[in-house]
């Protein structure tokens, strides 16, 4: 990692703090506090677009001066809401509006690239056992914010690769880590982009990532990426486009620039895939970390059946462990889709009136207070 990096990352990890600052002063109405938090963001970005790496990536920060100077002013005019341009995320509505490279790209690829962005409340504890992948990472994700001592140049993990059979909660975890860090979280899937956006997805890539760096010059960005396996299979097969290499080419660019930059850059990418084996060596190798997510065992499809029924609002009657040992080899979301046909089927047991109802109109459907019960143990075993 160059000095050149170091600095970049201690400044961006400085402005990232002064913005917090200047966020909760506003909450509290102390407008004066934020404009000067703003003012101190504006010198902060102003040296940190000393160190961008293209033309494009230093307009967009010194638009963020721009930005963050008129939201001062404004402020210290006593405008507690300064009006703004829409912000491009959805996870902080208080980050100015700033020039992006990707401004270059046209507004429909500007738009697609936004709607990417997902929010999701998911924490570590609505996830049911996968203990040792939880660690992994948040370690991860740990060696990448931490602040590392001065002279140490050990670099974070950028490119992450999640494994394991289909519905054991990748994208929950992904998710998760998101909101743990308060990462814009980009939810990217691979046969949306070769399907939908077909013919453009390089440049959709290039749009994705500029957006993600944008969001990270004041915090974290996180591209997950699903279905990795169907743009990286072994080369031989004679079953890849030329669509499919082109993506492959630019998404490896991207994330070798990442690594390049020591894993200190503010984005990390989250790939998953159900299909590890069929990867291409060479593409695995740029993953500095490949994390299992394996079949609940036991004392995670207890949890998980826990987690579904509170959120469900609803009780268990009956022997759980039986429930436990009979869900043996399911997936999690196979579990959730189990208790979810118990639920149903419960509701229309405790509600034989409910369709004599609907023949009477709206009104007689809201007026109407479902009745619930228990899902049995016994009935969901029928059901499995």
């Amino acid at each position: 990692m160059s000095l050149d990096v170091v600095l970049a990352d201690q400044i961006r990890r400085k402005l990232y703090s002064v913005i917090d600052q200047a966020k909760t002063a506003r909450k509290k109405g102390d407008l004066d506090g934020a404009a000067e938090k703003y003012e101190h963001a504006a010198k902060l970005m102003d040296r940190y677009a000393q160190f961008a790496v293209t033309r494009a990536e230093k307009d967009r920060r010194e638009g963020k001066v721009r930005g963050y100077l008129e939201l001062a002013e404004r402020l210290r005019n006593g405008d507690p809401a300064p009006a703004r341009p829409k912000p491009k995320s959805r996870r902080d509505s208080e980050r100015p509006q700033a020039a992006s490279s990707s401004e270059e790209a046209p507004d429909a690829m500007r738009r697609m690239v936004r709607d990417l962005i997902y929010r999701s409340d998911v924490g570590w504890d609505d996830i049911g056992g996968l203990e040792k992948t939880k660690r992994d990472l948040q370690f991860a994700y740990a060696l990448s914010l931490a602040k590392k001592p001065e002279g140490v140049n050990v670099g974070g993990m950028s490119n992450l690769l999640l494994y394991g059979p289909p519905g054991t909660g990748k994208t929950l975890l992904a998710a998760a880590v998101s909101n743990e860090i308060g990462a814009t979280f980009f939810n990217v899937k691979v046969s949306n982009l070769l399907s939908k956006y077909f013919g453009e997805s390089p440049k959709m890539v290039s749009a994705l990532f500029d957006e993600a760096r944008a969001h990270a010059d004041e915090g974290f960005s996180i591209v997950f990426i699903d279905e990795f396996d169907a743009i990286s299979r072994k080369r031989g097969g004679g079953d890849e486009s030329g669509a499919e290499r082109r993506l492959l080419s630019t998404l490896l660019a991207e994330m070798d620039g990442l690594a390049e930059k020591g894993g200190s850059g503010g984005v990390m990418v989250i790939a998953a895939t159900n299909l590890p084996e069929s990867i291409d060596p060479a593409v695995i190798s740029r993953f500095q970390k490949k994390i299992e997510v394996p079949l609940p065992d036991a004392d995670a499809r207890r949890q998980i059946i826990s987690i579904t029924l509170k959120k469900q609002g609803l009780k268990l009657e009956g022997d759980i462990e039986k429930l436990v040992q009979a869900t043996k080899g399911s997936s999690g979301r196979n579990i959730n889709a189990l208790l979810e046909q118990a639920a149903a089927q419960m509701i229309a047991t405790e509600n034989e009136g409910l369709l004599k109802r609907s023949a009477k109109g709206r009104k007689s459907l809201l007026d109407y207070e479902l009745k619930v019960a228990p899902i049995r143990v016994t009935d969901v075993l029928k059901s499995l």
